[in-house]
């Protein structure tokens, strides 16, 4: 057998490197490949031969079974007394694809109000970008190559992301974005696709008379899950109530509000499209502009103001 020149220019794994150093120091137990020397037990075996023989032999989500998350948080509660949501623990196949799911960074960029911008992507403006936070550059399975900024983004056709809400249990991710005079949008973001915003007017101009999402773009466009239609009300940051202390509004992905004063509540099928859409009675009219609303580590709802002065952090926590 030959062996291409090429694969004596590969380094070596960090990985491996770090398994090196360890298996020489006395007492080691072998973890550094993700399992140990010792047999895997008997209760195991039959839980993954019974699981293969339900027809369950497709990859999980990335975080792991909702069920099994619950299951878990619930077994360490009994165990040590400490209290978990299901959103906040990871069950994936190695430690390596835990810390790189939790440290992934997602950032939306506006399109810089040039018209050819969304739909360009060598250009940064007007997308989703992926980055590694560690290191700043694009994150490894990004859906366009290149050395250039194509490599960073994760989809385009946007104009105004103001907001990125991960709904807690899945890999779903919904940007929340601002249209012009017109279509105020909640997106379901997926890898390498269009979101349909095409300003690129004649003489190169901006046309903000165009729709957010064009669904006659060559080759197709993503349709929004939301939309504010004709008329818009200042989207702005977005996030998930999760817990069962929020009662009938655990799930919702609420959104601040600014031009329209309060907080948009969508409730979301599993598949992402709209079940129903209303005002939060609780902040409405009440605090003016919202800009940011955000579900704290603590399960507690976080919400600021934007009036110009005398702005506010607001603590929102659900009646006990």
């Amino acid at each position: 057998m030959r062996i291409s020149p090429a694969f004596d220019s590969i380094a070596e794994s960090p990985l491996v490197q770090i398994a090196t150093v360890a298996e020489s120091i006395p007492g080691s137990i072998k973890l550094c490949y993700g399992e140990s020397d010792m047999p895997t037990p008997e209760f195991i075996c039959r839980a993954a031969y019974d699981a293969a023989r339900a027809g369950h032999t497709f990859y999980t989500n990335t975080a792991g079974y909702t069920e099994l998350r619950r299951a878990i948080a619930l077994k360490v509660a009994e165990l040590h007394h400490v209290s978990y949501e299901p959103g906040e623990i990871l069950c994936t196949v190695g430690a390596s694809m835990g810390i790189y799911a939790t440290i992934r960074a997602l950032v939306g960029a506006g399109d810089n109000a040039e018209g050819s911008n969304p739909q360009d992507r060598d250009t940064l403006a007007g997308k989703v970008l992926r980055i590694d936070p560690a290191t700043g550059e694009p994150a490894v399975g990004n859906p366009f190559g290149g050395s250039g900024p194509s490599a960073y983004v994760w989809n385009y056709g946007h104009r105004n992301v103001q907001g990125l809400a991960v709904r807690p249990g899945t890999d779903q991710v919904y940007g929340v974005e601002q249209g012009t005079s017109r279509d105020d949008e909640v997106n379901l973001l997926e890898q390498g696709a269009n979101y349909g915003y095409d300003p690129d007017g004649a003489g190169g101009s901006y046309d903000e008379s165009v729709p957010m999402t064009d669904l006659d773009l060559p080759g197709g466009a993503v349709a929004a899950v939301w939309s504010s239609g004709e008329s818009t009300i200042a989207t702005c940051g977005g996030t998930f109530l999760d817990g069962d202390r929020w009662g009938d509004y655990d799930g919702l992905l609420l959104l601040g509000v600014l031009k329209g004063e309060g907080v948009l509540a969508l409730r979301l099928a599993d598949d992402g499209h709209l079940l129903e859409q209303f005002r939060l009675p609780e902040l409405e009219g009440t605090h003016g502009r919202i800009r940011t609303v955000q579900l704290g580590t603590d399960g507690d709802l976080y919400v600021t103001t934007d009036n110009g002065d005398d702005d506010q952090l607001l603590r929102v926590t659900p009646n006990s």
